[in-house]
């Protein structure tokens, strides 16, 4: 008989736990657990268990195990095991909801962050604001946000990975401010006379091309001289670490409001894999949408990865999306 690997693979991310997987494994096929150490993750397990029983003909014992362990996910999944969907060869689908990387520049591609974004206006009423969070929690996709909203003029975002050193900081900042010349003093002049909104993306790479903490202090002098002038900037690291300050004054962060950002809710991750920017791509189903959750959890840089994969796999069914997916974590999220 020929099994689904694709599929008993999905079943076991929704069939069994970490420690039940480990269990089942250690009981029932000792030389795959022998393998597993602290570094392979749940995927990486299935992956070996799964290749395991294909390759020695062991896929019906497996089964029988996951059906005893958890009946009502296996009956779901029953009528997929034995077999590769109706037909193996590529159909045409609408181009691939989820084919873009990076952040959501596009209003109509970035849904939730509802309440994160009233806090966020809330907090610019009083002052700036610095977004804090782990890498690809999309905090590039909030900032870009901000720029239809800003009441002025707004300039950036400035991408601090990209710049080459500190004059190109503020080659930018006059570029945007559109003033003739990049010196500090010329800036300064615009800065406190203006309504702005300045954005700035990576801060926390800032560093590493020149920026100090000194820079940051210019533009805290510029926030307490011009009450229309705010800032939103982005890092992945306290601001304490980044800029280590050392003085009697305050630290030059000081005036930037800290503003934490963590993963989706459950209701923004189903409406992401919905992708109502899309309206006429074919919808995941209910099984699908619980694996992808399951998978990914609400990490909305993980679900649009593992939604890109799976979608391709409704437009070709020999394509191991699973293998993709966990490859694309291991190059982007490293």
């Amino acid at each position: 008989m020929m099994f689904d690997t694709y599929t008993i693979r999905e079943l076991l991310l929704v069939a069994l736990g970490d420690e039940e997987l480990t269990i089942l494994c250690f009981d029932h096929f000792r030389c795959v657990h022998q393998r597993f150490t602290d570094a392979v993750n749940r995927s990486q397990k299935i992956q070996m268990l799964v290749e395991h029983c294909d390759r020695h003909g062991q896929m019906e014992r497996l089964l029988a195990l996951i059906k005893t362990k958890n009946p009502y996910q296996y009956e779901r999944f029953e009528l997929r095991l034995s077999s590769r969907p109706p037909s193996s060869i590529p159909v045409m689908l609408p181009p691939n909801p989820f084919a873009s990387i990076g952040e959501a520049r596009n209003a109509r591609c970035f849904v939730g962050r509802k309440t994160e974004l009233r806090r966020l206006q809330m907090l610019l009423q009083a002052g700036s604001v610095i977004l804090v969070g782990p890498m690809k929690i999309g905090l590039s996709s909030l900032l870009w946000q901000f720029i239809p909203l800003g009441r002025g003029a707004c300039v950036g975002p400035i991408g601090c990975q990209e710049l080459e050193d500190r004059d190109d900081l503020y080659e930018q900042m006059a570029e945007g401010l559109r003033v003739q010349g990049h010196t500090w003093r010329v800036i300064r002049q615009a800065l406190k006379s203006r309504e702005i909104l300045l954005l700035v993306d990576d801060l926390d790479a800032g560093p590493a091309r020149g920026i100090t903490i000194d820079d940051l202090a210019r533009l805290r002098a510029i926030a307490s001289n011009n009450a229309r002038f705010r800032m939103i900037a982005v890092s992945h690291q306290p601001l304490k670490e980044v800029f280590p300050h050392h003085g009697p004054d305050s630290p030059g962060y000081s005036f930037l409001q800290p503003c934490e950002i963590g993963p989706l809710t459950s209701d923004e991750s189903r409406l992401l894999l919905s992708h109502p920017w899309v309206l006429g791509a074919p919808q995941f189903d209910e099984i699908t949408f619980g694996q992808l959750l399951m998978l990914a959890g609400d990490h909305p840089f993980k679900l649009w990865r593992a939604a890109f994969h799976r979608y391709e796999a409704q437009a070709d069914p020999s394509y191991d999306w699973l293998a993709a997916y966990r490859q694309d974590l291991e190059h982007l999220l490293a």
